[in-house]
């Protein structure tokens, strides 16, 4: 059951397009195509990685699907691309998608080389894992459930979905990263 749908990002990106046709600055007009780009491109592959979570999920009624949530608690603040809830567990889904060859490293660090050029990224296991800290004090300031309820097995669980377009240069996927095509029926 699909509660919330990602958030529409087109207002943003007129904003972002009226800055740039109003700037008389080069290197303003750099910064803001960035924005734009980022956005755009991020918001392409959430539309899309929220499509195949739809896809699977959507009529079912044993699994809750909330996209593109943004929680603040007592100054921590989760920005999440995906949340599915079920019997078993709350499960945090980060998407990724890049433009160029992904590596997943050692740590679950990311390293995107696109036209030369090495960009690297946090592990987003780690980013998913703070965004369940905050999920969890909100369930539980909110009285919603119980600190018991986590210590009798009840799991806040983290994954990460790559945009299937993602070309990875990893040989096999680590643990809890997949395509978001395949990630459902894995």
């Amino acid at each position: 059951m699909i509660l919330k749908q990602t958030d529409n990002k087109t207002s943003q990106l007129k904003i972002l397009e009226k800055l740039l046709e109003g700037s008389t600055s080069d290197s303003q007009k750099e910064l803001i195509k960035k924005d734009y780009h980022k956005l755009k491109n991020g918001y392409e592959a959430e539309k899309e990685n929220a499509y195949l979570i739809d896809f699977y999920l959507k009529d079912t009624e044993n699994t809750i699907v909330l996209h593109d949530l943004r929680l603040e608690y007592s100054g921590l603040t989760a920005q999440i691309d995906h949340i599915l809830i079920n019997r078993l567990e709350i499960l945090i889904l980060e998407s990724k998608s890049f433009k160029g060859y992904l590596e997943i490293k050692k740590d679950n660090s990311l390293e995107v080389s696109y036209n030369g050029k090495i960009t690297s990224y946090p592990n987003p296991l780690e980013q998913a894992k703070r965004h369940a800290e905050v999920v969890k004090k909100i369930l539980i300031a909110n009285n919603i459930i119980s600190d018991g309820f986590f210590s009798s097995g009840y799991k806040i669980n983290s994954q990460v979905a790559i945009n299937p377009n993602t070309i990875v240069k990893n040989e096999t996927l680590p643990e809890r990263f997949s395509k978001a095509d395949i990630f459902i029926t894995e």
